[in-house]
This record gives C-alpha cells, structure tokens and sequence, in this order.
C-alpha cells in the first residue's frame, strides 16, 4: 500500500522520498488539507503508465474509427432523415471519445478529433442535418486518426477539406465579436 504524506513534509523531505521511491518502487501520497493531491512514482513505473494509457488510447481510437465508418456506410445505403440524425449523434459522442483518447497520443490526433467534433457539434447546434458530401468528406477524414505520422499541416489540410463542404469546426461569431475580427473601417486606412 502507498504511504500518505502532506505536501509540507513532501518539501521539507523531497530529496530523500525521491531516493526512497525510486529505491522501493513504491508509489507516495501526497496530501493537501487531507485530501489527495499528487503521487510520486519511480520512472519505470511512470513510463509504463504512459505506454498502457497510449496503447489503451490508440485501441480505443481504432475501435470508434471503425464504427464512425461502418456506420456511414450504413447510412448512406439509406440516408433517411432519422438515420443522419442518429449518425449526426452518434459523430458527436464518439468524436467526444476520440478527443480524449487522442489527449494520450498526440497533439495533431487531439487536434484533429476536436476539429470533427466540433465540426459535429457546429452542425446538430446550427439545426442542420449531415449530407451525402458531407459523409464523403467524413471518410476521407477520419481516417487519418489511425496514421501514426500524422502531423499538425495534414490536420490543417482536413480542417480546410471539412471547410468546404460546410463542416465548420469554429462556433460561429455574431453580434459584437464580428468587430473584432473585422478590419478598420475602408474610410480609416
């Protein structure tokens, strides 16, 4: 069981539950006002956490990479009304799923699944429903989730695929916040 220390005796003693973690492998506690705060391991242990957390994350992210796929397949053999919307549903939880899975992987899988998920929340919230192009575009996109190079410029180049065929991924900007991402005026320059 790991030993339990509040966060003054942690720094009063750091060195020495440095040594004494990594010597005994044994994870410690560290409290604030008695309620747990931190906890030190050694750095095998830390690194193989990682590693378990990234494997269970790409797993993850095949696994809902394949439904979302599988799923639009099926949609578009009949793309009904209530079948897009139950897709447009589901687009959104699972790309939820996907954000924090990629939290573990990467920087460009976390930025790419952000982009589809609000992209698909953009879409349920504006009260529009997915389209055959749309879905043509999913495909194409998701996909690079499972690319094990995937890099911020390809996430830049789907982003801008999604673009165009209306799958916004930035809330739309009304009212007085369009000043400020608008010019000076002509008559000012």
């Amino acid at each position: 069981m790991a030993r339990t220390i509040s966060v003054t005796e942690a720094r009063d003693n750091l060195p020495a539950l440095v040594r004494q973690v990594s010597d005994s492998g044994e994870a410690l506690i560290i409290t604030s006002r008695n309620q747990p705060r931190a906890v030190i391991v050694d750095y095998e242990t830390f690194q193989r956490q990682r590693e378990l957390q990234e494997e269970g994350a790409r797993s993850l992210l095949k696994r809902r990479v394949e439904e979302i796929l599988s799923s639009i397949e099926s949609t578009r053999e009949a793309p009904d009304s209530m079948a897009l919307y139950l897709l447009t549903e589901t687009l959104e939880q699972y790309t939820r799923e996907m954000w924090l899975a990629g939290r573990a992987i990467s920087r460009p899988v976390r930025s790419l699944a952000t982009t589809l998920h609000n992209a698909t929340v953009n879409l349920r919230e504006g009260g529009e429903q997915l389209t055959l192009e749309h879905l043509d575009r999913l495909v194409e996109v998701i996909p690079l989730l499972l690319e094990p190079d995937l890099t911020v410029e390809k996430v830049a180049e789907a982003d801008q695929q999604l673009l165009a065929v209306g799958l916004d991924a930035v809330f739309p900007i009304e009212g007085d916040l369009v000043s400020l991402y608008e010019g000076p005026p002509d008559d000012e320059l």
